[in-house]
């Protein structure tokens, strides 16, 4: 098997010494701009299953996440991720990209056998998740099912690296769009005056913020209750698909903790994939995209009080164990739908 250290070494790293000695592995050390031609070399015939270490003194965070893309992409090859210095904040976001193993400071410091090896390529094996199965090239064409509706245009593009600083004004880009509003009812907005009602406004919409800023969300159009967050489409939905199921969980909890009512929040909440053109919030209202238009439609139209629904795109790519969370509805707009179950 062929291990390929992708990092500025000079020499094997003491947690690869004891795999070095083994006829078992090839192990090659090679400078982070040298990896992807070293990948292409064919040691075998056929070609043994590879394995690659990146390192995080060689590749930034936003780097990781582009080779991982990259490497994900090719057949026999898994990640792992070399962080001899503790410098990966949150080391589970990695298994989120398709990182198959994650060696810190501690681990490290000692020999790794070979059974970890072993056992890092049963679990690349058994993780069939789609992280990415829209094509993630830079000319990509294509959203994740076939029909129609859901086609891309060649004009939109990712959105490089998740990074919004490098979004321009005017072009069109892949994003996860998640509609949330509260349930306010028509007899509570009678009887709550104008304070009472915009401190629950200011107060839903910093909630909103601050439980999507972990994960690159970010508010784009609002209106006195809810509105639309986009995701930058890099990794998938499904961060966004955790972090909406975590919403509805957490409802009673966030009821007392973070508004202080003296009444229960409800909200509903839509989530699909899809294009628009970007424009910066407040700049938004010359936009005119069949995805904002259906998302709308979703959360105001379709979605019923408390509940959470996604598209089946959205639901295609989400991990397994949340899957089980979801039921399949009915059809909206010409798209299928799923519906979460309710917690008791």
């Amino acid at each position: 098997m062929r291990i390929i250290i992708a990092g500025n070494f000079k020499k094997i790293p003491q947690a690869f010494s004891s795999l070095n000695n083994s006829r078992l592995y090839d192990i090659e050390l090679v400078q982070p701009e040298e990896y992807r031609a070293a990948l292409k070399k064919e040691a075998e015939s056929p070609p043994s299953p590879v394995l690659v270490y990146l390192e995080t003194e060689a590749f930034c965070t936003a780097e990781i996440k582009k080779e991982c893309r990259f490497l994900l992409k090719k057949d026999g090859v898994s990640i792992g991720i070399l962080d001899t210095k503790n410098k990966i904040e949150d080391p589970a976001s990695l298994f989120h990209m398709g990182v198959s193993d994650y060696l810190g400071k501690k681990i490290c410091s000692e020999p790794v056998q070979g059974k970890r090896i072993k056992q890092l390529l049963e679990f690349s094996k058994k993780d069939s998740t789609p992280t990415s199965p829209i094509p993630i090239n830079e000319d990509q064409t294509k959203a994740p099912t076939g029909k129609s509706e859901d086609q891309i245009s060649p004009r939109a593009q990712l959105v490089p690296d998740g990074d919004w600083s490098k979004l321009k004004k005017g072009s069109s880009y892949i994003f996860c769009f998640m509609f949330i509003e509260l349930d306010l009812t028509t007899d509570w907005k009678k009887k709550a005056g104008p304070t009472h009602l915009k401190k629950v406004k200011t107060a839903f919409q910093n909630y909103v913020q601050n439980a999507v800023n972990p994960i690159n969300g970010k508010i784009w159009m609002w209106n006195e209750y809810g509105g639309l967050v986009l995701f930058p489409y890099v990794d998938g939905p499904c961060a966004m698909v955790l972090e909406s199921t975590k919403l509805m969980v957490n409802r009673a909890m966030a009821s007392c903790e973070k508004f202080h009512f003296k009444t229960s929040i409800s909200y509903r909440i839509g989530l699909h994939i899809g294009e628009t053109v970007y424009q910066e919030k407040g700049n938004t209202g010359t936009i005119i995209s069949d995805t904002v238009n259906f998302i709308f439609h979703l959360g105001q139209k379709f979605a019923r009080p408390g509940n959470l629904y996604i598209t089946k795109p959205v639901y295609e790519l989400t991990y397994k164990g949340l899957k089980d969370l979801f039921l399949e509805d009915s059809d909206f707009e010409g798209r299928k739908i799923y519906r979460m179950r309710e917690i008791l």
